[in-house]
């Protein structure tokens, strides 16, 4: 999950540690998800990262996760 107020973890170090067999991606609509939306996301197992310092359009935060997803799983 994508989100503009994760500054520890990012969407590279997440999927250098663990390789995932399938991924969900949860892009939040434009002004982002709120703390409340945030927390029930992580209760139900989604992990928060940060794609980087600028803040996205939803458009582009998608191509974005997308890319880094292909770079970091290419083999």
């Amino acid at each position: 999950m994508p989100w503009e107020s994760e500054s520890k973890n990012t969407l590279k170090s997440i999927l250098t540690t663990h390789r995932p067999n399938h991924l969900l991606i949860l892009i939040g609509p434009e002004g982002g998800f709120s703390q409340h939306e945030a927390d029930k996301a992580k209760a139900a197992g989604f992990k928060q990262v940060s794609l980087g310092k600028r803040i996205l359009r939803c458009e582009t935060a998608a191509l974005a996760a997308l890319s880094q997803i292909y770079y970091q799983l290419e083999d």
